[in-house]
């Protein structure tokens, strides 16, 4: 849409003519979201003390627990609009405590019918399912962490996370057409219905419905309505398109020894949030080894497969190899893997035992990584294994004794267990790390991994998980942890491709932006033919401003900026001595709390 605020003749064109003009661009019908709110559950404001960036008359908010509704109705619109109707109207959400809070979603209905879902973010996000499209704009946010809080009004108070800003609710014209006409109130207005999915039942994270009668002509709803009707902006950073995604997900599908599997939701339920809800690119199942059966491998590859819909949602086959003595690897295949002729599932497990508390005493033959490389080698697979909380107490891994440059290619250094980084890092929560098995102790050994981040979903909510009930070790303040991957095109072979040539970086959630090189070399590979003076680059597009900004070598600082302005920052960084073995890497942290973390860069100039 044309932003135009002068006219032909030289005078200010009126904010109620320039909407008139875009929506007649646009062949939509534009309406206030909220007229009245006939029923609600959770809480209604009482006095005048509503937190916003503009005017708000009156709220009304809904938490995540179980019960929680409220319908409402919209104003009347045009439904001779050709291309549909957009409604707005002012949004808040947030943790609804100083502590994090179990994850869920909120279902839009309209009667029995449910059009979409959608969840809090930190960021501008645009949700769409079933031809409806949901655009919710930011205008003011703020975050702390650790157990801080603040109070916004009568209702936000010791809250962690506040967002509040505009929703721009966009139904087309087949949208339209499929809704009864009894849905239909006076002057052709629309009665919606919000409720609230938790699994774990009880949650304070809340949405609050804000109606504002003057919204339209208060604010500028260019963006919003070209955001909601065409798309966001494809998020790219050196002239390459970014992807984000969740590759660590639990289900409760598979049926080996105890009928149910250690997560929630089935694997399509999974997959369906990690698109919908998450907002993910891709994503992947990865459920336990011992748990499946070769009938329960086949059913994740054909669900798996059944999802996968290139250059819009990437699904990969994997699953999760577990050892209680050589700790937990992820394996991601290229394609789509199948079992061999004369085999079942996972051969190279001698003796199948639950592995799970009060269960049976590990047996010495519980497997090493060695036997499940072999394993991958005599079936030809094309695979990439990602060992995962390695430094966790519970699941000691040492790499000394069991590395594979051929197939760890990756290794995980974020989830809900924490930071696998640092053992004293304030995102660490309810796990005991060892600082000896950090990820920086190998690297400086000569091991080359790539650095991804992933959620290690078992609460239902692939790509945004937090706090299940029964394992509160995955209580955590930043996102649940996405791998990032640059690529031209968003599909299968590109995801797996950026992660096994080491070309990608973690993120605790937030899609931050960013690239890390060395001359030709970026994050991911090594130097080998170069001999005097090494120069970083990078540049850093963040979803909040940031706070610091860290160039390693070999764990230690090299360059570090600090006292930052902003969301965005270049620079580089020049190291005049750099010695055979030497890793360089990259960390950023936004005010939020939010990190990542580019792959390293290693240097090991040829004898």
């Amino acid at each position: 849409m044309k932003k135009q605020f002068i006219s032909s003749t030289g005078r200010r064109i009126a904010p109620k003519d320039l909407i008139a003009n875009a929506l007649a661009e646009e062949g939509v019908a534009l309406a206030n979201g909220v007229r009245s709110v006939n029923e609600i559950s959770g809480y209604q404001y009482k006095g005048s003390e509503i937190s916003s960036f503009m005017e708000v008359w009156a709220a009304y908010a809904i938490t995540m627990s179980a019960t929680d509704y409220m319908t409402w109705t919209t104003d009347a619109f045009n439904q001779d609009a050709p291309n549909g109707v957009v409604f707005i109207n002012e949004f808040a959400m947030g943790n609804g405590d100083a502590f994090p809070q179990p994850n869920g979603q909120f279902d839009l209905y309209v009667g029995q019918e449910k059009l979409l879902s959608f969840n809090m973010k930190k960021h501008d996000h645009l949700f769409e399912e079933n031809g409806v499209r949901m655009f919710l704009q930011a205008k003011k946010r703020r975050f702390t962490s650790d157990g801080d809080c603040f109070t916004m009004d009568e209702f936000v108070r010791d809250e962690c996370a506040y967002v509040e800003g505009v929703m721009y609710l966009y139904l087309s014209r087949e949208a339209l057409e499929q809704i009864p006409r009894a849905m239909f109130g006076a002057g052709d207005s629309i009665q919606f219905t919000l409720k609230s999915y938790n699994v774990d039942m009880v949650s304070k994270r809340w949405f609050r419905l804000g109606y504002s009668p003057m919204l339209m002509l208060m604010t500028n709803v260019y963006d919003g309505i070209n955001t909601v009707l065409h798309g966001l902006t494809q998020r790219a950073i050196g002239g390459k398109n970014v992807y984000f995604g969740d590759i660590h997900i639990h289900s409760w599908d598979t049926t080996y020894f105890k009928e149910t599997g250690c997560g929630r939701k089935s694997v399509l339920e999974n997959l369906d949030y990690a698109r919908n809800v998450a907002g993910c690119d891709f994503a992947a199942i990865t459920d336990h080894d011992w748990q499946m059966n070769a009938e329960d491998w086949v059913k994740l590859r054909q669900e798996t497969e059944s999802r996968n819909d290139e250059g819009k949602f990437v699904t990969l086959h994997a699953f999760e190899w577990t050892s209680t003595h050589y700790g937990h690897r992820n394996i991601y295949f290229r394609g789509n893997p199948d079992v061999p002729v004369g085999q079942t599932a996972f051969d190279f497990r001698r003796v199948r035992v639950p592995i799970k508390y009060g269960g049976p005493t590990i047996p010495e033959e519980d497997p090493t990584p060695a036997e499940l490389w072999a394993w991958l080698d005599e079936n030809n697979y094309e695979a990439i294994s990602i060992p995962h909380h390695p430094n966790a107490y519970q699941f000691p891994m040492d790499f000394h004794y069991f590395f594979s440059e051929k197939y760890d290619r990756a290794v995980e250094i974020y989830s809900g267990w924490g930071s696998m980084m640092d053992a004293s890092h304030p995102i660490n929560t309810n796990a005991e790390r060892i600082p000896e098995l950090g990820i920086q102790h190998y690297n400086n050994s000569g091991l080359h991994f790539a650095f991804i981040a992933s959620s290690d979903s078992h609460d239902g909510n692939g790509g945004d998980s937090n706090v299940t009930l029964y394992k509160k070790q995955f209580s955590h303040y930043p996102g649940s942890g996405r791998v990032a991957v640059p690529a031209d095109k968003l599909t299968r072979e590109n995801i797996w491709q950026g992660i096994h040539s080491r070309h990608c970086y973690a993120v605790t959630g937030e899609p931050i932006l960013l690239t890390f090189c060395a001359g030709e070399a970026s994050m991911g590979d090594v130097i080998t033919n170069f001999q005097g003076t090494l120069t970083f680059t990078f540049e850093v597009e963040g979803t909040y401003d940031l706070k610091h900004v860290t160039i390693y070598k070999n764990g230690i600082p090299l360059k570090r900026y600090t006292d930052l302005n902003g969301s965005c920052l270049k620079g580089s960084a020049t190291d005049d001595h750099p010695e055979c073995g030497a890793w360089y890497w990259m960390e950023v942290e936004q005010k939020d709390a939010e990190m990542a973390w580019s792959s390293p860069i290693w240097y090991e100039p040829e004898a």
